[in-house]
C-alpha cells in the first residue's frame, strides 16, 4: 500500500512533465481535438435549432371541423367532449359562428371593403366549428377515422384537414428526414474526429518511442508506462473542450440575433448558456476519452518490446 502512491504520483508528474516537455505537440493535439468537439458540439446545436423550428410549425397547425347550420350547440358540445378524451388531442377548441366572425372583423378591420360588405350581409355566412390541435401531426389521421362515423358525419359540413393533409405529410417527412439525418451525420463526423485525432496522437507519439522503448527494456510495466499517457490525455481533453465551449458561446452570441429571424424567435444562444454545463462535461467526456484512447491504442505498439 505504501508503494502505490508514491508510483502514482510519479505518473501523475510524469504526465504534466510530458504535456509540458513537447508543448508543440501537445499543442497541436489540443487544437485537432478542440475542432472536433467543436463540431460535435455545433451539431447538437443545430439538432436543437432545427427540433425547435419543427416544433413552432407544428405548434401553428391544427385542423378545423365546421358544422352545418341546423346543428344545435349542444349537439357539438357533445362531440367537443367525446374528441376531448382521445389522447392524440393535445387542444381542442370551439368556435361559435358569432365568435368566428368578430375575429374576422377585427383580424380584416384596416379592410375597409370587407367590412362593409360584411354589415351589408342579412346574416352571418360563417359556421360553427371544432378547432383540434394534435399532439403530434401524424395523429391528425387517427381523428380524422374517430370522425367518420355516421353519427358524427350527418352533423359534420367539411373537415379543413383534407386541404393540409400533403403539408402534413411533408413535415412528418422533414421530421423523420432531419432525425435520420442528425444521427447519421454525428456518427460520421464522430468517426472522422476519431481518426483525425488518432492520427495526431500516433504523430505525436513517434518521437517518444525510443524513450518508451528504454523504459519497458529497464523493467517499467506497461500500466506505469501508459499512466503518464493517460493523465495528459486527461489534460489535453480538459484543454480541448475548455476551448471549445468558449469557441461555441463567442460563435452563439454573435450569431443568435440573426438566428432569431429565422427560428421563429428562438434565442440558441440563451439554450447553450442554460445547458453550459452540460454541454462542457459532454463535451469534456468526450474530448478525455478521444485523447486518452488514442493515445493509449498509439503507445501498445511500442510496448511490445
Amino acid at each position: 500500500m505504501d508503494t502505490i502512491f508514491p508510483d502514482l504520483t510519479r505518473v501523475i508528474k510524469s504526465g504534466f512533465t510530458s504535456f509540458t516537455r513537447d508543448s508543440l505537440n501537445s499543442i497541436t493535439v489540443i487544437f485537432i481535438i478542440s475542432l472536433n468537439l467543436i463540431v460535435i458540439g455545433g451539431i447538437l446545436l443545430f439538432s436543437v435549432m432545427t427540433k425547435e423550428v419543427l416544433k413552432g410549425i407544428e405548434d401553428k397547425i391544427n385542423i378545423s371541423i365546421y358544422f352545418k347550420d341546423g346543428v344545435k350547440e349542444g349537439e357539438i358540445r357533445a362531440i367537443e367532449g367525446s374528441l376531448s378524451i382521445l389522447k392524440e388531442i393535445k387542444q381542442i377548441e370551439y368556435i361559435s359562428k358569432n365568435d368566428a366572425l368578430d375575429k374576422f372583423k377585427e383580424k380584416r378591420k384596416d379592410d375597409v371593403v370587407i367590412i362593409e360588405t360584411i354589415e351589408e350581409l342579412e346574416s352571418n355566412p360563417l359556421q360553427n366549428s371544432l378547432k383540434i390541435k394534435a399532439v403530434n401531426t401524424n395523429d391528425y389521421p387517427k381523428i380524422i377515422s374517430y370522425l367518420e362515423v355516421p353519427e358524427f358525419k350527418t352533423k359534420i359540413d367539411t373537415i379543413n384537414y383534407y386541404e393540409n393533409e400533403k403539408v402534413l405529410s411533408k413535415i412528418n417527412n422533414i421530421v423523420s428526414g432531419v432525425e435520420k439525418s442528425g444521427a447519421v451525420l454525428a456518427i460520421l463526423l464522430t468517426i472522422i474526429a476519431i481518426l483525425i485525432t488518432f492520427s495526431t496522437v500516433k504523430l505525436a507519439m513517434y518521437s517518444l518511442r525510443e524513450d518508451i522503448t528504454v523504459m519497458k527494456l529497464v523493467g517499467a510495466t506497461n500500466w506505469f508506462i501508459r499512466g503518464p499517457f493517460i493523465v495528459e490525455g486527461i489534460i489535453i481533453g480538459f484543454l480541448a473542450s475548455l476551448l471549445a465551449v468558449i469557441v461555441l458561446y463567442l460563435g452563439t452570441e454573435h450569431v443568435s440575433g440573426f438566428l432569431k429571424n429565422f427560428l421563429d424567435g428562438y434565442n440558441i444562444f440563451l439554450y447553450l448558456k442554460t445547458n453550459i454545463l452540460k454541454i462542457f462535461a459532454l463535451l469534456l467526456a468526450t474530448g478525455v476519452l478521444l485523447s486518452t484512447v488514442s493515445s493509449l491504442v498509439a503507445v501498445r505498439k511500442y510496448l511490445k518490446v
